[in-house]
């Protein structure tokens, strides 16, 4: 609990260990999207079913993008 706490108030801590957290959560996703995309494409809207999740590209991009708006910057 106390690490939790810690995590929150300290900017050094939250800053180092938010953006290894953050790209964790990223890579996760990206995975899970590959996942789906390969089983059930159409459950994505119609542009992105034939993009290829699976290239390094889509996946840094999309990483991107996810450290963005869950790192609120």
């Amino acid at each position: 609990m106390y690490d939790l706490l810690y995590l929150r108030y300290d900017p050094f801590y939250r800053t180092k260990y938010y953006s290894i957290l953050i790209n964790k959560i990223g890579y996760h996703v990206c995975h899970t999207i590959i996942f789906i995309h390969d089983q059930q494409p159409e459950l994505f809207l119609h542009k992105y079913r034939n993009d290829p999740w699976n290239t390094v590209r889509n996946q840094a991009n999309l990483n991107a993008k996810l450290f963005k708006v869950l790192s609120g910057s």
